[in-house]
């Protein structure tokens, strides 16, 4: 699994120290609100899919 090319890790690092309860589509990139840290493979409105993770549990997820 890849990210998409308009989400960085710097994006989702700067969403974990806001300590907001965000979440990003790995279909589109797009934030996906509230969502709690650890959650995956949820639904994304943005384009549908069911592939919004946890800010938190994407940085587990690539090596952070």
């Amino acid at each position: 699994m890849t990210l998409p090319k308009n989400l960085t890790l710097d994006r989702i690092i700067e969403a974990v120290q806001d300590d907001e309860y965000i979440g990003f589509c790995l279909s589109c990139g797009e934030i996906v609100a509230p969502l709690e840290p650890d959650a995956r493979k949820c639904h994304c409105d943005h384009c549908d899919s069911d592939m919004a993770y946890g800010a938190e549990e994407l940085l587990i997820m690539f090596g952070i």
